[in-house]
């Protein structure tokens, strides 16, 4: 099981891992929309007051291709038969764990309790809002970050597989793309309609 969880990407089919990528990826998008949740960059999600029937897709598209085409670039410097189809699957796998992480907004809980704490910080008041705001935000920051931890370690673990990359040089290699497909993907996400 934790084999599957982790590196999922040496036991299945890359058609398999396709088709649960995208179904997942839709499925992300209608969580998002309900959610009003925005996946604004490789390794973020952010909650709004509302969004656009359209917007959570157009930022998986924007995110996905982008991280996918930077790790693919990165792919063939390491091994020149590396396969773009198998750096798209390790990002549409990667993103599922945020995925999840929509339904603690269903009600507009966690938007509403980060709401409350800023308005508290923007007012210099320091009573902190009382424990029923406080601990939704906590719980659910500890989810997130197993949640980043699960998303970034199955985009290493299905880069390494994609293009045998082994080595400090393929670690510096994957930490620079992802960043740097991080900032590219925001500020493409900033010009969408």
């Amino acid at each position: 099981m934790k084999k599957i969880l982790i590196n999922p990407f040496e036991k299945y089919s890359e058609s398999t891992l396709l088709l649960v990528g995208i179904l997942a990826l839709a499925l992300g998008s209608v969580m998002g929309y309900y959610c009003n949740a925005r996946f604004d960059g490789v390794i973020d999600l952010h909650f709004v007051k509302a969004v656009g029937a359209y917007e959570p897709l157009l930022d998986l598209v924007v995110t996905v291709g982008v991280t996918a085409v930077m790790l693919f670039a990165l792919g063939k410097y390491h091994n020149p038969k590396t396969r773009l189809i198998d750096l798209v699957n390790t990002v549409l796998i990667a993103k599922i764990p945020f995925y999840v992480l929509t339904i603690f907004n269903g009600n507009g809980m966690i938007f509403d309790a980060s709401e409350k704490i800023m308005k508290s910080v923007q007012e210099n008041v320091l009573n902190l809002p009382d424990f029923s705001v406080l601990l939704p935000i906590l719980i659910f920051s500890l989810i997130t970050l197993a949640a980043l931890v699960l998303s970034i370690v199955l985009l290493f673990q299905g880069f390494k597989v994609a293009t045998n990359a082994k080595g400090n040089k393929s670690v510096f290699g994957f930490v620079l793309v992802l960043l740097l497909a991080e900032i590219i993907s925001k500020i493409a996400i900033s010009y969408l309609p």
